[in-house]
């Protein structure tokens, strides 16, 4: 997992990154020695049990927390909030403001940022791209999870931000309702075209949406495993995970999550 000399096509450079927080008043160790790179317009999956540091990197890469090493974000060094990257979080709930419509909620972050009339017309954009024109007059507490979810995309897609950082954000939904957002996530990566960091646990998610997957295991945290996924074609739930080459490289990403637990390697 070395990082390119060449920086031409890389939006993030990691190199000795780690990671110190304080926790129950211990300074803590959560992420060792990371160095890898975030190519410009490729969804990344990293993949991992819970309690490894997923959300702390998450929040390095959006520079909203100190670290030691050296982050590089489009060329120059990371010291602070990355404004061409928005955080999408699970926690919907708590991301939406209940008082305001669904439209001024997507306009939350771009509000006196640019003209009313720049603001009025991405608003309505980012609402069409997810689907949720017809509820744009609603209140969060109306619609359901997964339409939350929605809104808090199109807050992001309104934004234009070069990257798109998602925290785990189907973890909370039913099975149906989680397939249908990765679905809409791999339609809004095509119109939108911005380079994507996508945080899981599940497996299956992680090869399905990304275009790389890193492995992110032991305590503290370290990138212990890389993998192209050289999926064709469209990507569908039914016929991309029923296909050989899925269930391949699903079957690789188990293995050495088990091996990273230290359990024995399953037996074909």
């Amino acid at each position: 997992m070395t990082t390119q000399a060449n920086t031409d096509g890389i939006v993030y450079q990691l190199r000795d990154l780690s990671v110190n927080l304080r926790r129950r008043g211990q300074d803590r160790q959560i992420l060792q020695s990371l160095n890898f790179e975030v190519r410009k317009r490729e969804c990344l999956s990293i993949v991992g049990p819970s309690g490894t540091g997923k959300t702390t990197l998450l929040r390095a890469l959006a520079g909203l927390i100190p670290v030691e090493g050296e982050i590089t974000f489009q060329g120059q060094k990371l010291e602070g909030p990355a404004g061409d990257a928005v955080l999408v979080f699970q926690d919907y709930g708590n991301a939406l403001l209940r008082w305001r419509t669904v439209k001024k909620n997507v306009a939350l972050g771009i509000e006196g940022r640019i003209p009313r009339e720049e603001s009025r017309l991405r608003v309505d954009e980012a609402l069409e791209i997810v689907g949720l024109q017809k509820y744009q007059d609603s209140y969060p507490w109306e619609l359901s999870g997964g339409m939350q979810q929605r809104v808090q995309i199109a807050r992001a897609l309104a934004m234009k931000p070069q990257v798109l950082l998602f925290d785990e954000p189907f973890g909370s939904l039913d099975a149906m309702t989680r397939e249908g957002l990765q679905d809409e996530l791999l339609r809004v990566r095509s119109l939108h075209e911005a380079t994507c960091v996508f945080i899981t646990h599940d497996i299956d998610e992680a090869v399905y949406l990304g275009d790389r997957l890193m492995l992110l295991s032991g305590s503290p945290a370290s990138l212990t495993y890389e993998l192209d996924i050289p999926l064709t074609g469209t990507r569908s739930q039914i016929s991309t995970k029923e296909s050989a080459e899925f269930l391949r490289l699903r079957h690789q990403v188990y293995e050495q999550m088990r091996k990273a637990h230290g359990a024995a390697p399953t037996t074909e």
